[in-house]
């Protein structure tokens, strides 16, 4: 791919003297979360296993810490299937009682949609659930009919029950993800490069970790203070991106797409000029994926580049 012939007449009236000098890119700012891609959660058990979906009845309840920290909860992930069709179950976070088994007390409630394919499935909590330093707790569920239960790894302290009272412990290689608030979402599209700009040889802008098979734009500008008279960064909040940040002035694109993985490698080759060494420049991608936010956009964070020879 050529990036458009007006990126060479606006840098070249910008351009310092040319000399050999060595491109460069680095990442700045940060990016905001994307709808697809499993985040490592603050708290999880078995996350590479293998899943076996086992089958059962009964609710389960399964032991988890906090760390020295104290937690901030805002959504659980399970790894598991419904064994007929779409279906919703209640989870819950229970407090652990003097014996370190599940309690009548809640501290936070949701629901999970579970579809009939094996994957992660989420429950958000609607308010945060606190939870202190050093403390054990129970995420604890209605059964979707196949569990999330690994053919492999360590094991999970779980108790169970089909009436009105817990059984165990017991052992079992359960699977779970806790997400603490700031990770809420799924991950995080990341901006990277193959090789370095230069006037002599192409380099790649890469990106990874955003939703699989979808729109994907390559934003180029000469700045990452100003766009026009608009600041940068631009906080997209009130657009409906939260967390988002525009951070590169548009006003180059380059259209193109995720791949099955969710990740892209563009190949960009700059005009052959020395009047273009030395300029510096900014990217940033923008992925279409309209369970994201209420924009339908997931931000990569940025990249700076300097052309070399």
């Amino acid at each position: 791919m050529r990036l458009l012939p007006h990126l060479a007449l606006a840098v070249s009236l910008l351009a310092v003297t040319a000399f050999t000098q060595t491109g460069t890119y680095s990442t700045y700012g940060s990016g905001c979360a994307g709808s697809s891609g499993n985040v490592v959660g603050c708290v999880n058990a078995n996350l590479n296993g293998t899943w076996g979906g086992n089958g059962g009845v009964a609710s389960f309840a399964l032991g988890a810490n906090s760390s020295a920290a104290p937690l901030l909860i805002c959504a659980v992930d399970l790894y598991a299937a419904s064994s007929s069709g779409n279906k919703t179950s209640n989870l819950w976070l229970l407090a652990a009682d003097s014996a370190g088994a599940p309690s009548a007390t809640v501290l936070g409630t949701t629901t999970v949609q579970w579809t009939p394919v094996g994957a992660w499935h989420r429950g958000t909590f609607a308010q945060r659930v606190f939870i202190a330093p050093n403390t054990k707790f129970f995420i604890a569920f209605d059964n979707p009919g196949r569990l999330p239960y690994m053919s492999a790894g360590p094991d999970t302290v779980e108790h169970w029950h089909s009436g009105p009272t817990w059984k165990g412990p017991y052992s079992g290689r359960w699977n779970y993800n806790v997400i603490c608030c700031q990770q809420v979402g799924g991950a995080i599209p990341a901006i990277g490069n193959q090789g370095v700009p230069s006037i002599s040889t192409p380099y790649s802008v890469t990106l990874g970790g955003a939703k699989a098979t979808t729109p994907a734009l390559l934003i180029t500008g000469v700045s990452n203070a100003t766009w026009g008279v608009i600041p940068l960064p631009l906080d997209l909040t009130g657009a409906g991106a939260p967390n988002c940040k525009l951070l590169a002035s548009f006003d180059f694109t380059l259209g193109t797409a995720t791949d099955a993985n969710g990740n892209v490698s563009a190949q960009l080759t700059l005009p052959n000029q020395t009047s273009l060494v030395g300029f510096q420049f900014y990217q940033q991608w923008a992925v279409l994926d309209a369970a994201a936010n209420a924009l339908g956009i997931a931000f990569s964070n940025g990249g700076a580049g300097k052309i070399g020879t």
